[in-house]
């Protein structure tokens, strides 16, 4: 490790100053917390779907009581743990936004300026990304946000995968969430996410959208630019994508 050390080949870790450190983890605990409300509304979902209760009630399926009253222990109990979560996660929420210290202004109101991120996405991805300029490019910024699964290559041939579980696991969640959010909010991202699911698959697609979200962020606060839905699919696409969707509008 001295040798390493020495010749600058032993990465160091980034301590982040102290102040921000309760204020990151108040975010990071916000996160685990709406997780867990997302299991317990996604495990009721799967009941449902077990039993089909969404076609039928149960008993023209043959259960009998027992088996009903289970079922419905287990819904009761997901809806119960969701209405007890929630206004936990909005008053942690209103603390967070209250506490926290914003020094640069102009970047909070540069990422509130694009559609799908509210407050509590862009101080997560401020006090979780830290100073952007300790990232070499925007590959670096993506293998930390845990986006990019490194390969081993030999020959240019693929020899193995490994540490993708090295990186930062809250920016990895918050740019599925930001991904999640602009498909349901811009109809363009939505089309070309569909495109991309017919074309490599659901898990691909959506790690290729988060992916596309980090370095778009990763340059909008490297050159302070606002965001560019063109720039975010590429004018090619862009054009493609939006005439389709205007077509179908008309």
């Amino acid at each position: 490790m001295s040798d390493l050390l020495r010749v600058n080949r032993f990465p160091q870790a980034y301590a982040d100053t102290l102040p921000h450190r309760s204020v990151r983890d108040l975010l990071r605990q916000r996160l685990r917390l709406v997780r867990q409300r997302t299991a317990r509304q996604l495990h009721s979902q799967c009941v449902a779907d077990q039993y089909l209760l969404n076609e039928a009630p149960m008993e023209q399926y043959g259960y009998d009581s027992e088996t009903i009253a289970d079922v419905d222990m287990q819904i009761t109990i997901d809806c119960e743990a969701q209405m007890a979560l929630t206004p936990i996660i909005e008053r942690l929420e209103k603390y967070i936004v209250e506490r926290a210290t914003v020094q640069d202004k102009e970047l909070y109101e540069l990422l509130l300026s694009v559609r799908g991120i509210g407050p509590i996405i862009a101080l997560t991805l401020m006090y979780e990304m830290g100073d952007i300029r300790r990232f070499k490019n925007h590959r670096q910024f993506s293998s930390y946000c845990r986006l990019v699964i490194p390969q081993y290559d030999s020959a240019g041939k693929r020899v193995g995968a490994g540490n993708a579980k090295n990186g930062n696991p809250y920016l990895c969640w918050i740019f599925n969430q930001l991904a999640c959010q602009s498909i349901k909010s811009n109809k363009i991202i939505a089309a070309w996410y569909g495109r991309a699911k017919k074309k490599h698959g659901t898990k691909k697609a959506w790690r290729r959208l988060a992916h596309r979200w980090a370095v778009t962020i990763y340059f909008m606060i490297k050159r302070r630019e606002t965001f560019s839905l063109e720039k975010f699919l590429g004018t090619d696409v862009y054009t493609k994508i939006k005439a389709a969707t205007d077509a179908d509008n008309s």
